[in-house]
């Protein structure tokens, strides 16, 4: 696991992770968190200052997915980060620019919208970073992994439950670590309470750092080779043998030559595989 330090620098600037703090500059906007927008607003310090340890200082450019009251664009800023953030709350957008200064504020591009509907890239390299809605964070990975112009990394504050899909490995693979393996490497780098959150959420989160291949297979292929494991998965408790005669319906001799050629027995079960597996499937199977 990426080791960190803190790295944030001192600034005379409202301590938005203390909650009495966070909560009077809510009040003071006439807002409070929405649920039907996933928002959870940080209230520790450690996640902020491992995000802002673990960034790459050689690139400036910083897109964050989910501004809201700004405690970590706060915090890119006063560490010189030039930061993209996509916010869909209006009436968060109007306090993170009431309580930055003029300074900060010249590095800052708020973009109001839905982060489904914009887009997340730069022309030059960029770092993708957000403390992202637990309900879209199935989605907002997909995308990730599909981008043309990808970060060179990207950190995310996910569900706990998802952050440990994504970084399993076999004999304990899912599908979504399937995905993030065939795009590029993660790494699970710090787990969250739910005592960090303002409101307090049910389940605690991880932060995940996600750096892509250098040199990726290309989209569509890693697009086939995910829709295999993805029919494999929906029936993850059986043997990949039977999957391939009573769910893909293969012909016996096909299934027979492929278990053959890729080294694999037909008694394991999808979550066993490793992704090169899953390579070797897809090269056999139609």
């Amino acid at each position: 696991m990426p080791a960190w330090q803190p790295k944030v620098t001192t600034m005379l600037l409202p301590h938005l992770t203390d909650p009495e703090v966070l909560e009077q500059l809510l009040a003071r906007a006439g807002t409070a968190p929405v649920h039907k927008l996933g928002q959870n607003f940080l209230v520790c310090d450690e996640p902020i200052e491992a995000i802002v340890s673990t960034l790459t200082d050689t690139v400036p450019l910083v897109t964050e997915l989910g501004s809201g009251a700004g405690a970590l664009t706060q915090a890119l800023l006063v560490n010189n980060y030039a930061v993209r953030a996509i916010e869909k709350d209006q009436r968060l957008i109007e306090l993170l620019k009431g309580h930055l200064p003029k300074k900060l504020r010249s590095n800052l591009t708020l973009v109001p919208g839905d982060l489904r509907d914009l887009s997340w890239e730069h022309d030059e390299p960029w770092q993708l970073v957000g403390n992202i809605p637990y309900n879209l964070s199935g989605l907002i990975i997909r995308r990730l992994t599909q981008l043309v112009h990808p970060p060179t990394q990207a950190i995310l504050m996910v569900q706990q439950e998802v952050g440990e899909n994504m970084t399993a490995q076999a004999p304990q693979m899912t599908l979504l670590s399937v995905i993030m393996q065939l795009w590029g490497e993660a790494h699970l780098l710090l787990t969250i309470p739910a005592d960090c959150y303002l409101p307090k959420p049910k389940v605690q989160s991880a932060l995940v750092l996600l750096v892509p291949h250098e040199k990726q297979l290309p989209r569509a292929e890693r697009e086939q080779i995910i829709g295999l494991a993805k029919r494999f998965f929906g029936h993850r408790r059986k043997q990949i043998g039977g999957i391939m005669k009573n769910q893909l319906h293969i012909e016996p001799d096909l299934i027979a030559a492929t278990l053959a050629e890729t080294g694999l027995e037909g008694t394991a079960r999808p979550q066993e595989l490793t992704v090169e597996d899953w390579k070797s499937l897809a090269e056999k199977l139609p």
